[in-house]
């Protein structure tokens, strides 16, 4: 293994190969870099000094990976904000990936209605901070994809994450078409929603709810967990 492959090296190395995925569009340029000098292609960086500049970029070299239930791909977040406002769509997971920060606090996620974190059927997000606000179609700042079906028998996990809620008619975290969810060592401060629940096993640990501005009245009522259908729901 070539000990001088930096990390620019690497960085067009999965980038050459998105270039062969875009074909005669000339979108990219191929690297000449060999796959045996990728350290590990499991793990992918986002951020300053990372292999990415943006999570859209490492979600999508990430994607090319092609991961598996016994070979998961790995982004890791380098501290900093990570704002996605300012990407044309949401944050879609692959499926068998893991988000996670190197720093609780020092890993910021900014999302706004429709740009959010869409997960996919098996995903775990990790050791960060998201903040969001309202409003869209598909809201909630973390949510699954539309494609997620019961009979993939879904796994979410949800460890060491703050997330921050301005919106009075908004969640945290929507759960649906999942079969399982662990919630573990979070805090959740929400103006709105904690857990909106339709369907799924909920398994919530070392957590907490942090309801703000909730008061007698509310035409939109706040609820740290909120059961839509409880006939399909278990906490």
């Amino acid at each position: 293994m070539d000990a001088n492959f930096s990390g620019n090296d690497r960085r067009n190395f999965i980038m050459g190969s998105m270039a062969l995925g875009a074909g005669a569009a000339g979108l990219m340029t191929s690297h000449a870099a060999s796959a045996a000098a990728l350290s590990n292609n499991h793990y992918i960086t986002a951020g300053v000094g990372g292999d990415f500049a943006t999570l859209h970029e490492a979600v999508a070299a990430a994607k090319l990976l092609a991961p598996t239930n016994s070979s998961w791909v790995v982004i890791t977040m380098m501290p900093g904000s990570y704002d996605l406002t300012l990407e044309s769509h949401e944050l879609a997971l692959p499926d068998f990936a893991e988000l996670t920060g190197v720093s609780r606090q020092g890993c910021i996620i900014l999302g706004n209605g429709n740009k959010n974190i869409r997960i996919n059927a098996h995903n775990k997000i990790s050791n960060c901070t998201i903040r969001y606000t309202g409003g869209g179609s598909r809201s909630g700042a973390i949510r699954p994809q539309d494609s997620v079906t019961p009979e993939m028998k879904g796994i979410l996990e949800i460890d060491g994450v703050d997330i921050e809620v301005y919106s009075s008619s908004r969640c945290a975290l929507s759960i649906q078409a999942l079969d399982r969810c662990y919630i573990r060592n979070s805090f959740i401060q929400t103006s709105g929603i904690g857990l909106e629940v339709f369907s799924g096993h909920i398994f919530i640990s070392g957590t907490h709810c942090r309801l703000v501005g909730n008061i007698a009245g509310n035409a939109n009522p706040h609820y740290g967990v909120k059961q839509v259908q409880a006939s399909w729901s278990r906490i």
